[in-house]
């Protein structure tokens, strides 16, 4: 694997694992918290909750019985740490957690037990998002307070992990399959080889109270080199070792490219791929026992009804959101959009439901569609001989309502919720309390709503002499519409068409005509709302 083929593999883990835990409702060692720093690389108006740091976001990770920490970092420069009171919950003066001289740290991964933390500082001479680290630095503790750390050899981006009475700690480092131990009794031990060996994706390893490591990541089965297995490789205290390896995917076949393996505890490790619908778990009973597949990728599961690419059908595509069970949705003439949920605990699928007939067969996805976990499900198709957008959305993952866009783009708030779809006379918002209709609407061409609440909107509308650009943020006060705040747009010519940057959240709309583009984001600063310019062109 080239470097920047391991710095892409770096930013897919890093969403993946985020994507996946909360769409399948898994722990995760740590809670990142919510907003980004000042400018100067740090905010301390953060309410009751630790310091907010940019350039490393700021971490908190819990250990059960032992106390909870914070990490971040407010530059390249140095790393700092926070540290609860369990008394009184408050937060205590920021220190310094690792500062090294020529050494630069831009990343952050860890994992914890009931027994420590075992931290990963992704950090080099010059550190850059675009190339793996050449000198990361592991640190491990059982008490919070006092700190093991070593520079690892060669690159290391990959999460560590804990045994889970914090006696013995892992870290990926070096080539395939190699790995770095860390004990309470005998500190770090030298660079060592499990028999892993293949290159392609992301291993994790996972470590036992008995101080026996398990490298489990994706490679060709013994047998078959075309189907992918997960090979699972052991090393004991003692420096043997063992190979074994579990078929994720029984009866389908599995390519290893891009495959993640994210270890959540010593028995317990995912599978993933872009989406939680192809993510699986391997697990064992207990630290003895052999490794199996306990978690079938939702994508496997018995019962789906595949609508596949032919230009009759509407493909079936996931969609998941964080009220309800995960939804298979496609249809098989165009027409009939029919919907399955997901049983999680039973790992099967149910039948498949009419959830919107379009009275033609003449509907198809709209550019990319599911595949990102929000608090609602959003869907998008276009129907008709002209093409006609329509949102297909749902709090709850039964109940569906169907929208026309008519060219105006969904608008989505702070967090992913509400979910607003404008109309020229009336919005649909969708949140996870329910739907309500508007009777206001954007009339304009260019005109847009976003949504402040789960019942209430305000629009960027365009007034007499804007030609057609959206210059005035408005709220409505149960009346009629008032101006809150104005933006400046082009002085020359007129608004063609309006749309939404993929995959900002909150919303930021891109206003434009053949020459220039503007970007738009309604954003609250105290108790205002505000219309802010972004760069354009």
């Amino acid at each position: 694997m080239t470097t920047n083929d391991r710095s892409r593999a770096r930013s897919r883990t890093r969403y993946a694992a985020a994507t996946t835990a909360l769409a399948l409702g898994l722990t995760t060692a740590w809670t990142a918290v919510a907003g980004s720093g000042a400018a100067s690389g740090e905010e301390s108006a953060t309410g009751d909750g630790p310091i907010r740091y940019r350039t490393i976001p700021t971490q908190v990770f819990d250990v059960p019985g032992t106390g909870r920490i914070a990490v971040g970092a407010p530059s390249l420069k140095r790393v700092m740490i926070q540290r609860q009171d369990a008394a009184t919950g408050a937060w205590a003066e920021p220190e310094v957690l690792h500062q090294e001289p020529g050494i630069e740290c831009g990343a952050l991964n860890g994992r914890t037990s009931g027994g420590g933390v075992a931290l990963l500082l992704e950090c080099d001479s010059n550190w850059s998002e675009d190339q793996a680290p050449a000198e990361s630095v592991a640190l491990v503790s059982q008490d919070l307070d006092t700190w093991a750390r070593q520079t690892l050899p060669g690159e290391a981006y990959l999460s560590p992990g804990i045994s889970p009475s914090g006696e013995h700690a892992v870290w990926l480092a070096g080539g395939h399959g190699d790995v770095v131990r860390w004990s309470a009794g005998t500190g770090f031990a030298p660079l060592q080889s499990t028999t892993y060996d293949y290159d392609s994706g992301d291993p994790t390893a996972v470590v036992a109270d008995d101080g026996t490591v398990t490298v489990l990541g994706a490679e060709p089965a013994a047998d078959r080199p075309r189907r992918c297995v997960i090979g699972v490789h052991g090393l004991d205290p003692d420096g043997a070792v063992t190979t074994d390896a579990v078929d994720p995917a029984p009866g389908h076949r599995l390519g290893c490219t891009e495959l993640r393996m994210v270890g959540l505890s010593s028995t317990r490790v995912e599978g993933v791929f872009w989406s939680p619908a192809d993510t699986f778990v391997i697990g064992r009973d207990d630290e003895t026992s052999p490794w199996r597949l306990v978690q079938v990728a939702p994508s496997h599961a018995p019962g789906l009804v595949e609508h596949g690419f032919r230009p009759s059908t509407m493909h079936t595509v996931f969609s998941w959101a964080r009220n309800g069970p995960m939804v298979a949705i496609g249809s098989p003439d165009g027409q009939r959009l029919k919907a399955q949920l997901y049983d999680a605990e039973a790992q099967v699928w149910g039948p498949p439901g009419v959830v919107y007939d379009h009275g033609s067969p003449d509907c198809r996805w709209a550019g990319t569609t599911g595949g990102a976990l929000r608090p609602v499900h959003q869907l998008v198709m276009s129907c008709g001989p002209s093409g006609h957008t329509r949102a297909l959305l749902s709090h709850d993952s039964v109940s569906w309502v169907s929208v026309p866009l008519r060219g105006k783009p969904l608008a989505v708030g702070r967090g992913g919720t509400p979910v607003a779809a404008p109309q020229a006379r009336r919005t649909t918002v969708v949140s996870p309390s329910g739907v309500v209709r508007l009777p206001v609407g954007a009339p304009g061409r260019c005109e847009v709503v976003f949504p402040t609440g789960p019942d209430e909107v305000v629009r960027l509308h365009a007034g007499r002499g804007d030609r057609g650009w959206p210059s005035r943020l408005q709220a409505h006060d149960g009346e009629r519409w008032r101006t809150i705040d104005r933006v400046r747009m082009p002085a020359r010519g007129r608004c063609a068409e309006v749309d939404a940057l993929m995959g900002e959240e909150p919303t930021e709309f891109q206003f434009r005509n053949g020459q220039r583009w503007v970007f738009v984001r309604v954003v609250r600063r105290g108790e205002r709302w505000h219309a802010v310019r972004g760069n354009g062109y």
